[in-house]
């Protein structure tokens, strides 16, 4: 039972990374808390640097967290 858990979840990762290749850069915890928490900007800001090499910052409205206002670089570009 717990291996065919185990498959499917394996499974359903790799078709979310086949869907969006940055996904593989990502190990499956980070992937799973990611999809999970897809609606909680700050969960998902943790792991946009291992996507994404040039981007350091996210930046959100101050009065509605769940909307990007703007995104840095290293260089504060």
């Amino acid at each position: 039972m717990l291996t065919a858990v185990q498959k499917a979840l394996g499974d359903y990762l790799e078709k979310q990374r086949s869907q969006f290749a940055r996904f593989y850069f990502v190990g499956d915890e980070d992937l799973l808390e990611m999809i999970g928490n897809s609606r909680d900007v700050g969960a998902v800001s943790r792991h946009l640097a291992k996507m994404f090499a040039g981007l350091s910052q996210i930046n959100t409205e101050a009065d509605d967290a769940d909307v990007l206002k703007s995104m840095a670089s290293r260089e504060g570009e």
